[in-house]
């Protein structure tokens, strides 16, 4: 078998018709969001003026997010996901549909807003994961890949060509209509999911949700492979997430002295982050997750390292570029791996501490990315292309019978688990 596989999969799973109508009303719910992305730091900005205020409402999203994404988890192993995912965006509906009537009737007051943000936090933290969860049951296991593909292209095709309209629908009829546009569309994902039987888990474990977010830890801490992989993604996106925000802005100031330049090399990675999430698609690499980690962390090594030269702009920009796609790519392989491979009675779990181990780490990563560029911003890429280098030589050093074994385990891991 050839190392590499092209496959029209996209054209496949879009003629799979409850798959297709989920991602209709996903893309279109993912362009409200856009929406609201815009006109809510606007509305702070034009009550308040306040950086500091608008920083606070961005932690009254993302604190409650992270703390109960186990959770989260847990309740997609124990409840029909497509249920979880209906309620939660009717939560988001009505709670944007509120805002924008106060903003309306000119009733709206800031700690409103922090409560908005708290609904879309927790909201976030139970359906992350049950999409997650929901994917599989509506594709084929050889289609995965190309199913996240498509969901996480047009999400990142919305966010890259839907902020500009989103912005000049501000500019032109201010923040209301944009919010409400925002809370319609998600009756377009919900009208979708209704038409989904609502199917609980039958294998699910009769633990407790509770007690399920320490039976999914233990799942994870049971099997090598996994505490290997999702310490292996959480440094390859601490490194990366760093590298590209605030490495290449501090390129763009003190090597290149222009904001231009830095506009254009955000683009230019956040393009490559898309080609290689389409990408992924459309080629399937058959080669084991072991070997997956170990390219990625190397190329991407190499990348960084080289990003700490003396080079001039236009190598700058095809690193950014390359940076992306391999990115993009390694995601969306890895989600459809474990997708693919994890027993259902953890999937929701496993997912939220992948998704955890990551995203929940951005800050820190920003944090001390901002401290090694205090130090030059070589120091900056040096360090993370030397994590990522010691990444590749942790997952080389194991054999493939090991990866392979470690992947049969899985199923016994579960049992193991729920015993």
């Amino acid at each position: 078998m050839s190392s590499t596989t092209k496959q029209a999969d996209l054209w496949t799973i879009l003629r799979m018709p409850r798959f297709r109508n989920v991602w209709i009303g996903a893309s279109i719910s993912q362009l409200g969001d856009v929406c609201f992305l815009i006109a809510v730091p606007w509305l702070v900005l034009q009550m308040t003026g306040s950086g500091l205020v608008l920083g606070s409402l961005a932690m009254a999203v993302a604190i409650p997010r992270s703390i109960l994404l186990l959770l989260g988890g847990s309740v997609s192993d124990r409840l029909p996901p497509s249920l979880i995912l209906i309620v939660g965006n009717l939560v988001q509906a009505v709670s944007v549909a509120i805002v924008a009537i106060l903003a309306w009737n000119k009733m709206l007051f800031l700690w409103e807003l922090y409560i908005l943000g708290f609904c879309f936090g927790v909201a976030d933290a139970f359906c992350s994961p049950a999409l997650n969860v929901l994917v599989p049951n509506l594709v084929p296991k050889d289609n995965l890949q190309a199913a996240n593909s498509l969901l996480q292209g047009t999400a990142q095709i919305c966010l890259l060509f839907g902020a500009g309209a989103a912005g000049l629908l501000v500019d032109k009829f201010g923040v209301i209509p944009a919010l409400a546009i925002d809370s319609v569309s998600f009756l377009f994902l919900v009208t979708a999911l209704l038409c989904i039987p609502i199917m609980r888990n039958a294998s699910a474990a009769e633990s407790g949700i509770l007690s399920g977010v320490l039976d999914g830890l233990r799942y994870v801490y049971k099997n090598e492979l996994l505490r290997s992989l999702i310490v292996s993604f959480a440094c390859i996106n601490f490194c990366v997430n760093g590298a590209i925000q605030i490495g290449l802005t501090a390129l763009a100031k003190f090597r290149f002295n222009s904001s231009t330049d830095f506009g254009i090399l955000i683009t230019t990675a956040s393009l490559g982050a898309l080609v290689g999430t389409l990408a992924a698609g459309v080629w399937r690499i058959d080669k084991d997750l072991r070997l997956m980690i170990v390219g990625a962390s190397a190329i991407m090594a190499v990348l960084l390292l080289v990003l700490g030269l003396d080079l001039p702009f236009w190598s700058v920009l095809v690193i950014a570029a390359l940076l992306g796609v391999v990115a993009g790519y390694t995601n969306i392989f890895v989600v459809a791996w474990l997708q693919g491979n994890i027993s259902t009675n953890f999937r929701g779990s496993v997912m939220s501490a992948l998704v955890l181990g990551s995203t929940g780490l951005a800050p820190i990563s920003l944090a001390v990315s901002g401290l090694l560029v205090q130090l030059g911003f070589p120091t900056l890429f040096i360090s993370a292309g030397v994590t990522l280098s010691l990444v590749a030589i942790f997952m080389a050093l194991r054999s493939k019978e090991w990866s392979r074994q470690a992947t049969v385990a899985l199923a016994d891991t579960a049992d193991r688990s729920t015993s």
